[in-house]
């Protein structure tokens, strides 16, 4: 069973709005993550680094005092032994607070990945995002919801189930099963530590050799934030893979509905060998804007 995940950047910019405890909104995020000396399982003759670059802008356009309009992008590279691929995302959509109790997020996310060249038809993908949140009070809210994106591998639906609850005024607990756990704590607003587990599961058209590739990342992170400006945020993770894989299948070989951890109807046989697992570091520097302040 394969561990999964998808677009963490959309639900994980999204979900803090108009949360009154430690509510911040990602404008702006420019990361850079390197994980060395990675090796083929059953041939391990040569050692290579997987190295990713991100670049992600989202504005919260307001409207009124209850909705928001949701404008932005990505732009990324993922370096795997000699692959460079690349993706473009466009992110566009609308958050309302319904009431005191209920609000939504949706977000309609196009995409082109591939490994660079001339654009085709293969390359596009189309995605999208629905989030629900019940709050509790001001501390607590349960979310759920659903991802789905036509991959290369077939249609992808991820169903998000989780909470966001303000453990006193320091700690934060953040779940949205299967996608994410963030626990973390704030010291005196100048910086914030914790721990963070992520995974996505995404695909790139590889169009000369008529292949693509499936990639699972999924990473247990230790973190850290410092404040250089109120608005400026360094970012530090260091962390370990796990049920990693970057896998090249040919284009005909598919899986009915993957639900993320599982595959429906997968009879695929044309996969390229499993890639070792192994430490990661990544740096970013984030435009954070708080929302309580």
């Amino acid at each position: 069973m394969k561990s999964c995940w998808l677009t963490f950047l959309a639900f994980m910019l999204c979900v803090s709005f108009m949360t009154k405890a430690q509510s911040f909104v990602d404008v702006a995020k420019l990361e850079y993550r390197v994980s060395p000396e990675n090796d083929y399982i059953d041939t391990s003759a040569f050692h290579f680094d997987i190295l990713t670059a991100e670049l992600n802008i989202l504005l919260p356009l307001i409207i009124d005092s209850s909705n928001y309009i949701l404008a932005g992008g990505t732009y990324s590279e993922l370096h795997v032994d000699d692959y460079r691929l690349f993706s473009t995302v466009l992110q566009v959509g609308w958050q309302r607070q319904w009431n005191s109790d209920w609000k939504s997020t949706i977000l309609l996310l196009p995409k082109m990945s591939s490994a660079g060249g001339k654009w085709v038809k293969d390359d596009f993908q189309l995605g999208g995002f629905l989030l629900f949140s019940k709050i509790r009070h001001e501390r607590f809210q349960w979310k759920f919801g659903a991802y789905v994106n036509g991959d290369r591998f077939g249609p992808l639906a991820v169903p998000l189930l989780g909470f966001k609850w303000q453990a006193g005024r320091t700690w934060q607990v953040d779940l949205a099963l299967p996608l994410s756990l963030t626990i973390r704590k704030t010291f005196r607003d100048k910086a914030m530590a914790g721990i963070v587990y992520s995974g996505r599961k995404f695909s790139y058209n590889i169009e000369e050799s008529y292949r693509y590739m499936e990639v699972s990342e999924n990473f247990i992170w230790a973190f850290t934030d410092i404040y250089l400006t109120k608005n400026l945020v360094f970012n530090l993770r260091a962390g370990y893979s796990v049920l990693r894989d970057y896998l090249v299948y040919p284009k005909n070989e598919k899986v009915d509905i993957s639900f993320g951890p599982a595959d429906i109807g997968d009879h695929r046989i044309g996969a390229s060998n499993s890639i070792s697992q192994g430490l990661s570091v990544q740096g970013g520097i984030i435009w954070r804007v708080h929302l309580d302040r």
